[in-house]
């Protein structure tokens, strides 16, 4: 009923005839590794998982980048561009090598297309620090690097030499560089909303910036803004009040754990998981966690027994 056959349109024929060429990429691309520090690509054969994971970690394109960034480690006989000190981890392909665990300077130069390094896609709320680091390491430069590291900071390879002073994340060193911004614009909002907008409002603009924003800080500007969140005459936060008195904690403790516990149900009503709306928010503490359920179990105990207790 069918026929197993290949169809070539004259354009295609005409092409295969004069003999073009039917696949090539130019110019050339050089998957780049990425990861934080103890994140490397292990390999391992099998029935050595045990082995594998307690020796010491492997080299990797990045950590050898940072390596020939301090050391120079140039083979005399392979000079290197004499612009290399401004060039970047992902401009490194295009002018040097990786073979054996080092880069080194191509000994014959490259064609008409030099290679072009790439970095995996990261996602903000995946991860946070491995996104701001590939953010870095697009404009940190090898003489930047080398600058860092005669300061003498003490610590894994990776935050030795791409962070700088006061700065302990890597979003912060992109702050202070000036490639990620500040939280200062959600902030005015956020303070002109708690003045002029309802609690419910507030909540759902709140809700609208996570969901569909990146703030910088969101567990700060949580901080700031819950508790314009809190409507008191809403019954859930009106109770609030004679249970506090009852378990003997301050009132505002509770409701900032229900606050949490209700904008965390909001985000995951917008399709965000269970861990991306948590990793969104300031963490529930287990002390808070368990009166809100000593609560929710009192309301849930027949009246009687209510007065009894």
């Amino acid at each position: 009923m069918y026929e197993d056959m290949r169809y070539f349109g004259a354009a295609e024929a005409c092409w295969r005839l004069l003999g073009f060429d039917l696949f090539e990429r130019q110019p050339p691309v050089k998957r780049l590794a990425l990861h934080l520090d103890g994140q490397e690509v292990v390999h391992f054969t099998t029935g050595q998982e045990l082995a594998a994971g307690t020796a010491d970690p492997p080299s990797s394109q990045l950590k050898a980048w940072l390596t020939y960034c301090v050391e120079a480690a140039e083979d005399l006989t392979l000079p290197a561009n004499a612009n290399w000190l401004n060039m970047t981890y992902v401009q490194f392909p295009g002018y040097f090598n990786y073979t054996n665990g080092v880069w080194r300077p191509y000994a014959v130069r490259p064609g008409r297309y030099r290679t072009i390094g790439r970095l995996d896609a990261v996602s903000l709320r995946g991860d946070e620090e491995l996104f701001y680091l590939r953010l870095l390491l697009c404009h940190i430069t090898c003489g930047e690097i080398r600058q860092l590291a005669s300061t003498g900071f003490a610590g894994p390879p990776l935050r030795i030499q791409l962070l700088r002073g006061a700065c302990s994340t890597f979003k912060d060193a992109c702050i202070e560089r000036g490639l990620a911004g500040s939280d200062r614009e959600w902030e005015l909002t956020l303070a002109e909303a708690r003045v002029t907008h309802m609690p419910h409002q507030v909540r759902e603009l709140f809700l609208w910036i996570l969901a569909f924003n990146s703030p910088t800080d969101p567990h700060r500007l949580f901080d700031d803004v819950w508790e314009s969140m809190i409507n008191e005459h809403h019954s859930a936060h009106g109770a609030m009040r004679s249970h506090a008195q009852r378990l003997g904690i301050d009132i505002e403790v509770l409701q900032r754990a229900i606050v949490l516990i209700e904008m965390r149900a909001a985000l995951e009503a917008t399709g965000m998981s269970a861990d991306e709306a948590a990793a969104r928010l300031p963490p529930l503490d287990a002390q808070h966690a368990a009166w809100l359920q000593q609560i929710h179990d009192f309301e849930s105990s027949p009246r009687v027994l209510q007065v009894k207790l």
